[in-house]
């Protein structure tokens, strides 16, 4: 060790060599406290002894001490080192050279994060989770993703959304979605509280909200160009955040000039406040007259479209949309995968009391449309539908899987799903969402499975031919 400096380490500390001590654990573990030494040094000489993998950030020189900010960087080619939490660290060192300098690191931690020094620091472990690029973009986003349409801010309260988003995040989730009209913007503002309480770090995550409803005023609703600009702001401001990753224009707006539309949100994407922008529910030739629009003006195209798709519906994605993926490479973040609820199965004997299909845990403004749906299930259709699940309730069971895990897992056979945006409101049903993954698996290396799938469906689009589903 080199000479005047003296190091002692605690349990969950550990060196690899005598003059490069590395700071740090791996989640779960606990790191306890440590204390560096040199009498006489200044401020500078910090440098020297600071482990090779931190990077200094701002040093303040307040009251005759300094403080300097250290940040790791990122964690080395260790194994055990793969899911090192970040720690911010300070070290003040008195400007008196005859006093001791000292570097004393304090933190606890555990599976919730860092405790310390500032905010907490979530690790995220991407675990088994798959990612898919969204569209032709360099955004990468978790095959699986939460989404809080009836649920975060409406159905479920502050506390339960926390652990709905932490067990999601658990499971490698990055992607989570939400809307300024989810419950009135309630929606948003316990989103983001719930990503400041949990401590998700910024850049692992993925945030997409939509703008079209924002309230009763005239100017309130559509993707008018002032709108959008105070739309984007107030969503921002529920959220506390600076930026969303993807901004999407929640339907198609007849009333509103094309090049507006587009105008309007290629200068919000340019002044930072969102990366991406995209569309949701969109008919195909809105989407290309959007392109033609952002071609001709040089303005910024929309990457990807957030559909309502299923197993019971498919002509949408799986035929309108094939001319749009085809030419410009659209993302599909898709909504509904178990069409309200039928796809798990739950509805095979007819509607419990207290469901969504009664419209008791809908949003006020869902709750008509909720009931309307759970109408339609008396119909020839509707028990046409559920003579099906319960077909696929066979398969489901044939592979150890739920209903809900099966269709999820059909969902993302279509490679030109970029993710699957899937709600809940508990922390076990997310639990349950994720092992679609391997059910997945199961499926896209079987075909005789996935042909005895189509068959029970028997709802292919005649397009169908010109999709790889099974990816």
């Amino acid at each position: 060790m080199s000479p005047g400096l003296q190091a002692r380490a605690q349990p969950g500390m550990r060196g690899s060599r005598d003059s490069d001590w590395q700071f740090g654990t791996t989640v779960g573990d606990r790191l306890a406290a440590a204390n560096l030494f040199r009498p006489g040094s200044p401020a500078s000489n910090l440098r020297r002894y600071a482990p090779r993998f931190w990077r200094f950030g701002v040093t303040v020189r307040r009251n005759g001490r300094v403080q300097v900010y250290l940040r790791p960087w990122t964690a080395p080619d260790d194994r055990s080192f793969s899911t090192t939490v970040l720690l911010q660290l300070i070290a003040i060192i008195d400007s008196d050279s005859s006093a001791q300098v000292s570097l004393e690191i304090s933190q606890r931690m555990s599976h919730n994060g860092v405790e310390g020094y500032g905010a907490a620091v979530r690790a995220f472990n991407p675990g088994k989770m798959q990612y898919r690029f969204l569209g032709r973009t360099g955004l990468k986003v978790s095959a699986l993703s939460f989404g809080s349409w009836v649920t975060v801010g409406g159905q479920v309260g502050q506390e339960t959304s926390k652990q709905c988003m932490l067990e999601a995040f658990n499971h490698g989730v990055n992607y989570f979605d939400t809307a300024e009209v989810y419950a009135s913007g309630e929606c948003e503002k316990v989103f983001g509280q719930a990503l400041r309480d949990l401590g998700f770090k910024r850049s692992d995550i993925v945030v997409s909200t939509k703008l079209f409803w924002g309230g009763a005023g005239p100017n309130d609703t559509g993707l008018s160009k002032k709108h959008v600009f105070e739309g984007m702001n107030a969503s921002l401001s529920r959220l506390g955040l600076d930026y969303v990753d993807i901004v999407m224009a929640h339907r198609p707006d007849p009333l509103t000039p094309m090049e507006e539309i587009v105008r309007a949100f290629t200068e919000i994407v340019q002044s930072g406040k969102a990366l991406y922008w995209g569309t949701s529910e969109w008919k195909a030739h809105d989407i290309e007259r959007a392109h033609h629009m952002a071609a001709i003006h040089h303005l910024i195209a929309p990457v990807c479209d957030q559909p309502q798709y299923n197993a019971f519906w498919r002509d949408r994605v799986e035929d309108e949309l094939r001319p749009i993926l085809r030419n410009y490479g659209y993302g599909l973040t898709i909504w509904s995968p178990l069409d309200n609820g039928i796809l798990t199965g739950k509805y095979n004997d007819g509607i419990p009391e207290g469901s969504r299909l009664t419209g008791a845990d809908a949003a006020s403004s869902d709750k008509q449309n909720m009931i309307n749906f759970g109408k339609a299930l008396s119909t020839p259709a509707g028990k046409t539908k559920l003579a099906k699940v319960r077909e696929l309730g066979a398969v489901a069971k044939e592979l150890g899987c739920t209903t809900a895990q099966l269709a999820l897992a059909w969902c993302l056979s279509n490679e030109q799903v970029s993710t699957v945006i899937t709600g809940a409101s508990r922390p076990e049903q997310v639990k349950e969402n994720m092992k679609a993954l391997d059910v997945y698996d199961q499926l896209k290396s079987n075909p005789a499975l996935q042909s005895r799938i189509e068959k029970v469906l028997d709802n292919k689009p005649a397009s169908e031919e010109l999709f790889n589903r099974w990816a």
